[in-house]
């Protein structure tokens, strides 16, 4: 059994590597083509391009492991690349892509929330909420054409999904998506 490194975890040849407080998941195939085809279903409503996955977007998402030390004020890197993320306390299995499905679902329920005469993302506080759209708009960019997901569980059994895209959604995006 040899041991491969894999960015900044060890692994010898399990699915799961231990690191720090917090596990990475190797993302299956099955994930992979559950987050592809979920965010290129509603790319295709849209006339978008589908995406294409990238493994280096995924190596980048596993290296973010200061989301499970602190959520609270994370912001994503300041560069070109777009981010987003989910975190839950759910033990969605990570081998048959319900994680993956989790993930994306929740982000495509944030269309709810975009200003359709202008497709901006609008803040809306409710009773206990506060609901942005920014998730679904990012999976919607048009400039967008990889994406790559990293999935992992920090302490108290959180499970946490990033996705890398290689394009960072502009915050003064106002088109209709696929414009």
């Amino acid at each position: 059994m040899t041991c491969l490194p894999i960015v900044l975890v060890w692994t010898c040849c399990m699915s799961l590597a231990v690191t720090r407080a917090y596990y990475v998941f190797r993302v299956t195939d099955t994930a992979r083509a559950t987050y592809l085809n979920l965010m290129n279903e509603e790319r295709k409503k849209l006339r978008l391009e589908p995406l294409s996955w990238s493994t280096f977007y995924m190596d980048r998402a596993n290296t973010y492991d200061s989301m499970c030390d602190n959520h609270v004020g994370y912001s994503p890197p300041a560069d070109k690349y777009g981010q987003i993320l989910f975190r839950s306390k759910t033990k969605y299995s990570t081998y048959n892509g319900e994680l993956a499905k989790a993930a994306v679902e929740h982000w495509l329920t944030e269309k709810n929330y975009l200003d359709p005469p202008f497709y901006r993302c609008t803040i809306r506080t409710t009773s206990r909420y506060t609901h942005r759209c920014g998730h679904y708009a990012q999976i919607l960019n048009r400039e967008a054409s990889q994406v790559g997901c990293g999935e992992m569980q920090c302490k108290k059994n959180i499970r946490v999904v990033v996705c890398g895209f290689d394009k960072q959604l502009s915050q003064t995006e106002s088109k209709k998506p696929g414009s």
